[in-house]
């Protein structure tokens, strides 16, 4: 079925096709929803969400045991140190482990905020951010919570060290934090698109990324004191969670969300972002992790658990890439007017939209292509994030750009 804002090719288009992501779904025994997953290792790995809901399972996913939480409230993130654990969530509850999730025992957070993160640099000493500019830190294990908060009024989803000295952090209005002294004092580096940013994972000390709704993805060289929306992805979905393996390939996971549409995806590049292969299927994800370069797993709405032992990938069957060269927009982001070059068949009939964030159509056009830009005067368009669809014989591609 053709979904609009998701590349839809044929059997006769030309663009070549490889292997579809390959994700098995497991039995979870929850119908709650999952919100973060954790691997200690190929076998050992940890899910938590809504209801208090904590499972592990000690057999690479073939039984998932429900662990008691002792708690009820929305549990947000989980991360593990051999058999020490710890886990974030609403009203300000932290959970830890020293058993491997035999007992849970709740501390005192000294907060009732949403947390949202946590980030373990060792056993004893761990962060956990949230709403309200709340960043957590603890040097004991957590028999103390000191608060670090960085100054802004914002609400952090993701916290992500490099080393004891310097980590990130990342949340509403395209806000990124930076700490270089143990999180004693946080610097901002990037409020550019004012969406929400839900996930930031660094490759090493230069190369970092940070997803978000609308599907931005923005992209470091230098450590975090720069950042910039990565050109080759302009999806329309919400991203929820980035995980990578190396400076080539990586996976985001999130949610359609695109005007009634809750599907979720599955996306994965080998060539740093250029190209893409999506995994769709009915149900959103939340959060992706890998024990390997080959296993791993996503977890998301309804008690939904996949994994993967072939790094999402399965040779039995095929789907197409996701070209980010068929069209492109500049500058982008623009002001007064955009180029767009469209690399399709010469006197091909194409139509050309643009939406805005909210669904509503604010440019239409029919040309005949003949491989020149085409020029759109954008000079009473809002400030805001804009879809660019085009639409020629079967294919429809969207790419987003963003007025400023």
């Amino acid at each position: 079925m053709k979904k609009i804002f998701i590349l839809l090719l044929t059997a006769c288009c030309l663009l070549p096709t490889i292997s579809i992501a390959q994700w098995t779904l497991q039995n979870s025994g929850t119908t709650s929803d999952l919100y973060d997953v954790f691997c200690v290792n190929a076998d050992t790995v940890y899910v938590v969400g809504a209801n208090g809901t904590i499972l592990k399972t000690t057999d690479g996913g073939d039984n998932w045991l429900t662990q008691n939480s002792v708690v009820t409230n929305t549990l947000k993130s989980v991360y593990f140190i051999g058999d020490i654990g710890y886990i974030a969530g609403d009203s300000g509850t932290i959970l830890k482990t020293v058993d491997g999730g035999l007992n849970w025992n709740q501390q005192n957070s000294q907060t009732s905020v949403l947390l949202t993160s946590v980030f373990c640099i060792n056993k004893d000493t761990v962060y956990i951010a949230g709403y309200n500019d709340t960043i957590l830190k603890t040097v004991n294990g957590g028999t103390n919570w000191i608060a670090k908060n960085a100054g802004f009024s914002e609400d952090y989803n993701s916290i992500f060290f490099l080393n004891y000295d310097t980590g990130y952090a990342v949340g509403s209005n395209a806000t990124i934090l930076k700490t270089i002294d143990n999180g004693n004092s946080w610097t901002l580096h990037y409020t550019g698109t004012g969406v929400t940013l839900y996930d930031i994972f660094f490759i090493n000390y230069s190369i970092g990324y940070s997803v978000s709704a609308y599907g931005n993805i923005l992209k470091t060289t230098n450590g975090g004191d720069n950042w910039f929306i990565d050109p080759y992805f302009s999806f329309s979905y919400d991203c929820y969670s980035i995980y990578c393996h190396s400076l080539d390939t990586f996976f985001i996971v999130g949610w359609n969300n695109i005007f009634g549409d809750t599907s979720g995806i599955i996306l994965k590049t080998t060539d740093s972002g250029y190209n893409w292969v999506e995994y769709s299927q009915p149900e959103g994800y939340y959060s992706v992790n890998f024990a390997n370069k080959n296993i791993g797993y996503v977890v998301g709405s309804n008690g939904i658990i996949r994994k993967t032992t072939t790094a999402g990938t399965d040779t039995s069957t095929n789907i197409n890439i996701l070209y980010k060269n068929i069209i492109s927009i500049y500058p982008n982001p623009s002001n007064n007017h955009i180029n767009l070059k469209i690399n399709a068949p010469e006197n091909k009939k194409i139509n050309i939209e643009i939406i805005n964030s909210i669904g509503q159509l604010k440019y239409k056009k029919q040309i005949i292509n003949n491989n020149k830009d085409q020029l759109i005067d954008t000079s009473k368009f809002l400030i805001g994030i804009y879809f660019l669809k085009i639409q020629y014989d079967e294919q429809v591609i969207v790419k987003k750009f963003i007025i400023q």
